[in-house]
């Protein structure tokens, strides 16, 4: 007697295998990553001096000796003085790494400045903040290209931005503040 098939499509599996339901892990610095990262309970640490600061500072440190190019788990690793396998209970990959990296960098950007000034000043100290930064840490620059800004602080220095730049008058749609406006609207002669 002859073994019953499935009507499926050839090479599809059964539709009672495990391995179709799995969902893939969402991709590092996407909202849903983030987002499930928020929700994701904390992973227990064996090794109490090692944290993800630590992680991220080491890589920092790397970014800034010798560049993009030995920004690799191995390096961080051994700059910890710890096994690959350790860094894995911190971040997930190297995507993830430097995700969390360039977020913690855009931090810098969204720092309130000192003292009562208008929102020039505040958008020229900020930016200059930032520029200091970039200056202390070139190799941040580099990684900015290809990561997308959806974590906390990133949200945070555009929440910042669109603050300051509406609370001094501008709107969605214009390009320069209203008392700025040249020439004059007709209204005003």
């Amino acid at each position: 007697m002859r073994e019953p098939t499935t009507t499926g499509m050839a090479g599809e599996l059964p539709p009672h295998d495990p391995r179709k339901n799995q969902r893939a892990e969402p991709r590092p610095g996407t909202a849903a990553w983030w987002l499930a990262q928020e929700n994701e309970p904390a992973r227990r640490r064996r090794r109490r001096s090692l944290t993800l600061d630590a992680v991220l500072d080491t890589a920092m440190d790397l970014l800034d000796t010798r560049g993009v190019a030995a920004l690799t788990m191995r390096n961080i690793a051994e700059g910890l003085g710890c096994t690959q396998a350790s860094l894995y209970r911190h971040v997930r990959n190297r995507e993830e790494l430097v995700t969390l990296l360039v977020d913690r960098a855009l931090s810098v950007a969204s720092s309130v400045p000192p003292g009562d000034t208008d929102w020039a000043e505040k958008a020229a100290w900020s930016a200059r903040l930032f520029r200091e930064h970039l200056l202390r840490h070139p190799g941040v620059a580099s990684l900015l290209r290809g990561t997308e800004r959806l974590g906390p602080n990133s949200l945070a220095g555009v929440q910042y931005s669109l603050e300051l730049f509406i609370g001094a008058g501008f709107s969605p749609g214009s390009r320069t503040p209203p008392h700025r406006r040249w020439p004059p609207s007709s209204s005003a002669r």
